[in-house]
């Protein structure tokens, strides 16, 4: 909200990145972290139950012109000291709380589409 609000034009000109460097994972811990997650509630389990993971290349994926990076890790120095902000929640919470948002207003989201 502080770079919404560019308090002195503190926002102005500048990229400030968002994120949270200690969550650094790959596509794959990610899924993994997920699946693991919906497999421990009960409106999820069944269809994490019946998810198969498979490793494709990117190249495979993409075509052979993409050119990927290992670590997606946010640089966030500058957000903090202009803005003063820091990541509170880690991957394991923030995964939770998408769930849980997700079931409570998935059926709001799918009137959207009506």
């Amino acid at each position: 909200m502080k770079s919404i609000a560019n308090e002195g034009g503190i926002a102005d000109g500048k990229i400030h990145n968002i994120g949270n460097p200690d969550n650094n994972l790959s596509i794959r811990a990610l899924a993994r972290m997920m699946l693991d997650l919906a497999s421990t509630l009960p409106e999820y389990r069944d269809a994490a139950a019946a998810v198969e993971l498979v490793d494709v290349a990117s190249a495979d994926y993409y075509g052979s012109g993409y050119q990927d990076v290992l670590y997606r890790v946010p640089d966030i120095r500058r957000t903090t000291a202009d803005l003063g902000w820091r990541p509170t929640v880690g991957m394991p919470t923030a995964l939770r709380e998408m769930f849980a948002y997700y079931r409570d207003h998935a059926a709001a989201a799918a009137d959207l589409e009506a």
